[in-house]
C-alpha cells in the first residue's frame, strides 16, 4: 500500500492517512510515503476536522491550495489558472509560479493588508521570514508584467502599505478613490502610509 502512495506526486497535494492499524511502524511507513499526517480509528469528526483545516493551513502556500480563481476579479482582472495568467485592463500577463501565487494570494485578501511575513511563508514557503527582499522584488516584477500586459495607462493594482505589508486593490475602488479625492490629483496605488490608529 505505501508503495502506491510513493509513486504519486505529492508534493502539491496534503495527505492525511486515515487507518485501523495503530502500530508505530504503520505510521512511520506511511509518513516516509509521502503522507502528511495519519489518523488512526476510530476518531472524534472535531479531531478529522482539525487535522484537515490544519494541513490546509500548512499547504497554503502551494499552488493547488490557493482556491483556482478562474473568473474574473472586479471589472478589468481575470485569472487564467490553466494558462498561470493575469488578464489586467484585456491584456494577457504570462506568470511565473511565484508571481501568480503572489497576486492569488493578494486577490484572495483584496481589501486587506498582508504582511510581508505572510507572503514569505504562503507563496514562498519561507517559515524564516528572513527573505523581505524577495517579496519586495516579486512585487516589483508582478507589477511590470501587469503594466506591459494593460500598458502604461492602467492603475497599478498592488498597493504598499509602508511598514505593514502589501494589498490589492480592485479597478473600482481605484476610480472610486480618485472620483473622492481632491480635483486634477491621482490616487496612487504604489505607496500608502498605514492610517494611524
Amino acid at each position: 500500500m505505501w508503495s502506491e502512495l510513493s509513486n504519486f506526486n505529492l508534493s502539491d497535494l496534503p495527505v492525511l492517512v486515515v487507518s485501523g492499524l495503530d502500530g508505530v511502524d504503520h505510521r512511520v511507513k506511511a509518513l516516509r510515503a509521502g503522507a502528511d499526517d495519519y489518523l488512526v480509528k476510530p476518531f472524534h469528526p472535531e479531531e478529522l476536522l482539525a487535522r484537515v483545516e490544519a494541513l490546509l493551513r500548512r499547504a497554503g502556500h502551494r499552488k493547488w491550495a490557493g482556491e483556482r480563481v478562474g473568473e474574473r476579479v472586479g471589472e478589468h482582472l481575470r485569472l487564467v489558472p490553466e494558462r498561470r495568467a493575469a488578464v489586467w485592463y484585456g491584456g494577457e500577463a504570462r506568470l511565473s509560479e511565484i508571481e501568480y501565487r503572489l497576486l492569488q494570494l493578494l486577490v484572495r485578501n483584496r481589501g486587506r493588508v498582508v504582511t510581508a511575513r505572510q507572503l514569505l511563508t504562503r507563496v514562498w514557503g519561507d517559515e524564516s521570514a528572513i527573505g523581505g527582499d524577495r517579496v519586495k522584488f516579486g512585487v516589483l516584477r508582478l507589477r511590470r508584467k501587469l503594466r506591459e500586459a494593460a500598458g502604461p495607462d492602467a492603475p497599478d493594482p498592488i498597493e504598499a502599505v509602508r511598514g505593514a505589508g502589501y494589498r490589492f486593490v480592485t479597478a473600482e475602488e481605484i476610480d472610486r478613490k480618485r472620483d473622492e479625492g481632491p480635483a486634477g490629483q491621482g490616487w496612487n496605488t504604489r505607496e500608502k502610509r498605514p492610517e494611524a490608529g
